[in-house]
């Protein structure tokens, strides 16, 4: 079976993501894990978020100056796109990308929003993963 493209689903994530005003979140310390193309951990840890930047991309961006790694993110009206996270970049010609998932407490979930339109609450954990988007 040819595996399906990445697009797909961030299209799916942007476009019932998008949003026209910012979510708003709870300040806070948040759990973020990031794991790589065999889901070996990339980066794991706990970040502080201020109340105006808690959103999945708002920890995933404290991680980054936290772990010192680069981030390429592509803002559109319809919310904000991780193309590369240190360094493994998007290839849609496998199909392959960044997703996230939260855990609210009942195990992690996959989220149908962009990064910057999914707000976080306190006690939510993210993960990233690199994959396709039957990894998510």
């Amino acid at each position: 079976m040819r595996p399906r493209p990445f697009v797909s689903l961030l299209a799916i994530l942007v476009v019932f993501g998008g949003c026209a005003t910012p979510p708003s979140g709870a300040a806070g310390l948040y759990s973020v894990a990031i794991l790589g193309p065999e889901g070996e951990p990339f980066w794991n840890g706990t970040v502080a978020v201020a109340a105006s930047a808690a959103t999945v991309l708002g920890a995933l961006e404290a991680a980054a100056a936290s772990g010192r790694f680069f981030l390429d993110i592509e803002q559109s009206s319809l919310g904000a796109y991780v193309r590369a996270i240190g360094p493994y970049a998007e290839e849609l010609s496998s199909g392959m990308g960044w997703c996230f998932l939260v855990d609210a407490g009942d195990g992690y979930r996959d989220v149908r929003a962009a990064a910057d339109a999914r707000a976080l609450q306190a006690g939510e954990r993210v993960l990233w993963r690199y994959g396709s988007s039957a990894d998510c």
